[in-house]
């Protein structure tokens, strides 16, 4: 039988378990122009991103308010790095530094006969992790080349080693007698994937627009495959200036292995001094999720550089936190890197 300390602890695992997925939401190498670089040049990419939640979908798509007044807030640095080793072919790499925080009000246990401590009662749910997360490892062929252009794109993405999610804590002992829950927040689902996808793109002269649209599937080992896609669409204003909007998404087409047993709140209004055992209902999780997230920004080149501000918003999903992202991003290029080819210093964000 599963102990009152036990139960409420493992309440709010899936609120803190989806977070994990935030890095898989953050823009890849796929999120650059379906344009390969040219040869022998350098291409580096930044993105400074700033994502919060206070809501989730669930496994079955009902979307609700984290509980205990649970918020969720992550600050990601991804580089890129992309090279061209032929005018048709580049590889490149993607690194990723990230900073997670969740914050919830603590929940106070009724007190019992047996109790030596009164800080043992007390569950604090506030948590942070620093680190690199996952890492891209990327390779693009343009098959075609002019106004429009199809490329293929082969991702490896894998795991750094840090603390993967899991069904239940590891352990349910509390930090330093705080009462603080361990191991509930990760910087990433753990998971290694290999993602091959087709990216098509065209420049329409007529009224200085360009289109992007992508569609994929992604092998995952220890959850359910996905097959993804998006589609992108730009402006340009002036000779600066560019805008865009567009979407992106995943659907899991079969579920993965279960990764244990989790609690949610039946209402998640209910404040924390007022919380029973009696408030949450059990389901069972998995690294399996759906989404469907918009994006919107703008792209300004000065000189050699191209700066981006975006903002995006998970609109639809299943396992997944109802994300908002604000992006800042900076592409510097750099030709001739080896000396045997010729070209000149141009932005590549896209």
């Amino acid at each position: 039988m599963v102990s009152r300390s036990s139960r409420s602890l493992h309440l709010v695992w899936f609120t803190v378990f989806t977070f994990a997925v935030t890095a898989w939401l953050t823009p890849g190498p796929a999120a650059a122009s379906p344009w390969t670089v040219p040869d022998d040049e350098l291409t580096v990419l930044t993105n400074l991103d700033f994502s919060f939640a206070d809501e989730e979908f669930l496994p079955d798509g009902t979307r609700q308010a984290f509980p205990l007044e649970g918020q969720f807030a992550s600050t990601q640095l991804t580089t890129t790095l992309r090279y061209g080793f032929s005018d048709a072919f580049e590889g490149g790499l993607v690194i990723r530094p990230k900073a997670v925080f969740y914050r919830a009000d603590p929940v106070i246990l009724p007190k019992n006969s047996m109790e030596t401590d009164p800080s043992s009662r007390v569950l604090d749910f506030n948590s942070q992790r620093f680190g690199v997360a996952d890492i891209d490892i990327f390779a693009r062929y343009q098959f075609l080349e002019g106004p429009v252009v199809f490329t293929s794109e082969s991702v490896l993405q894998l795991p750094t080693g840090y603390d993967t999610p899991a069904g239940t804590f590891r352990d349910d002992e509390f930090a330093g007698g705080t009462g603080t829950i361990q191991d509930d927040t990760t910087l990433g689902d753990g998971v290694a994937h290999l993602h091959q996808s087709f990216l098509l793109g065209a420049f329409i002269s007529p009224t200085s627009s360009f289109l992007r649209a992508d569609v994929g599937y992604k092998l995952r080992f220890g959850a359910g495959d996905q097959v993804t896609g998006g589609l992108k669409l730009g402006q340009l204003i002036g000779d600066k200036v560019v805008l865009f909007a567009g979407l992106s998404g995943a659907y899991t087409i079969y579920e993965g292995p279960d990764i244990g047993t989790s609690f949610v709140a039946a209402d998640p209004s209910i404040p924390a001094e007022d919380f029973q055992v009696a408030d949450i209902r059990m389901i069972d999780i998995s690294l399996d999720k759906n989404y469907l997230n918009v994006r919107a920004g703008v792209i300004v080149q000065t000189g050699d550089a191209e700066f981006q501000l975006a903002y995006g918003r998970t609109v639809l999903g299943e396992n997944i936190p109802v994300l908002n992202s604000v992006s800042i991003g900076t592409s510097f290029s750099f030709s001739n890197i080896t000396g045997n080819a010729e070209g000149s210093q141009t932005g590549q964000q896209g």
